[in-house]
């Protein structure tokens, strides 16, 4: 096993821990046998990074940083050898003060829930990129490509909505210049969405199939891509949709909402991203719903985190009223074959032209895939 050292890897690994929601990390530590009754996220992350230092894994340290799977086979590489948590030097402080036993030993634990291998951890991207403003639209249309091609992890998924035919040319150019394959032809039509996979990345994904259907009951022209991508050894189905627009069309996108539920509780990893519209009345009426990890939800529900379209911050559109209106309008969804990892908004500053590249921040998401 080669050794780690802080030049080579822990920072890495630090770096990719500290993304990960609290649960992801108890669920690592406790499967390394260590303790997780840590009062913050720092100290779970320290645990886990001793841990990885003292058993180092048997291949050669990643040059690019650690997903969540590669954790998880290391995990039940050294499982067998004892309890790991004995290997921790006692003078450390994080063992200063044990872990008291459980007292209650009459009662039977239940077992374990079986835990899915993470097989791949894809950085799944979203963002409406406004094309129907005029202003400044190319230039703001280079910059989202420059934000999106700059992400740490790189993107495997990305997915546009409120393309139109300019800026879909800037889109498809810098995106296959960098390695992504559009999943459906450039459709006929004023506006639409663009859904891209990286066929170069780690995870050596392939495009299978993808198709655009309408939605039959759409005055709006609006439609969902559906891509099946190999990754991994694994089919992951891949939507996006901009779905209905304004108040009084309601009823028509709690229609497109619930053909992608169902969608999503097909059999098999699936994860939907997009511009949904939706009022949290609406979604709060598909219950269905509740079954789905919601990125946002799943990541800590941040506050800061939580409007996409919010012209409190972003000043490209301007309402005659105060305070000025806010919405999750963009949402990620993943079923029960996935688990989300970490979530983020993208286009949260001001370019050099002093606009903000979109009215909406786009949500990038790391979502893990089980096999």
């Amino acid at each position: 096993a080669l050794p780690l050292s802080p030049t080579t890897g822990v920072q890495e690994l630090m770096r990719e821990l500290e993304v990960l929601t609290v649960p992801t990390l108890k669920s690592l530590c406790r499967h390394c046998g260590l303790p997780v009754s840590a009062p913050r996220k720092a100290e779970l992350v320290q645990r886990l990074v001793q841990h990885l230092v003292e058993h180092p894994p048997a291949v050669p340290w990643p040059t690019v940083s650690w997903s969540v799977a590669q954790l998880l086979r290391h995990v039940a590489e050294v499982k067998g050898q004892g309890n790991p948590r004995k290997s921790l030097k006692s003078s450390t402080r994080l063992d200063r003060q044990p872990e008291p036993e459980l007292t209650c030993k009459a009662r039977p634990q239940p077992a374990p829930t079986p835990v899915k291998d993470v097989v791949a951890v894809l950085h799944v991207a979203s963002w409406n990129t406004d094309g129907l403003d005029d202003h400044l639209c190319q230039p703001r249309a280079q910059q989202l490509c420059s934000i999106l091609l700059e992400q740490s992890p790189r993107l495997d998924v990305i997915m546009l909505q409120e393309v139109v035919p300019h800026t879909a040319q800037i889109f498809t150019a810098q995106l296959e210049a960098n390695g992504y394959c559009c999943a459906t032809p450039i459709p006929n039509a004023t506006y639409f969405t663009l859904l891209f996979i990286d066929e170069h990345g780690p995870h050596s994904s392939k495009l299978i199939t993808g198709e655009r259907t309408p939605f039959t009951g759409s005055q709006m022209g609006r439609d969902l891509i559906e891509a099946h991508v190999a990754v991994a050894g694994v089919t992951v189905r891949l939507l996006t949709s901009h779905f209905e627009s304004l108040r009084e069309f309601s009823a028509e996108r709690q229609r497109q909402l619930g053909e992608v539920v169902s969608m999503l509780q097909q059999p098999g990893p699936a994860i939907f991203a997009g511009d949904t519209n939706l009022r949290e009345s609406e979604a709060k009426a598909e219950k269905r719903l509740h079954a789905m990890k919601d990125a946002w939800v799943a990541a800590g529900g941040g506050a800061n985190l939580r409007f996409t379209w919010d012209m409190r911050r972003n000043q490209n559109k301007v309402f005659p009223r105060n305070p000025q209106p806010t919405a999750r309008y963009d949402r990620l969804w993943a079923n029960a074959d996935c688990e989300i990892q970490s979530f983020a908004l993208l286009g949260t500053a001001k370019m050099a032209g002093g606009c903000h590249p979109s009215d909406h921040f786009g949500i990038a998401a790391l979502v893990g895939i089980t096999g």
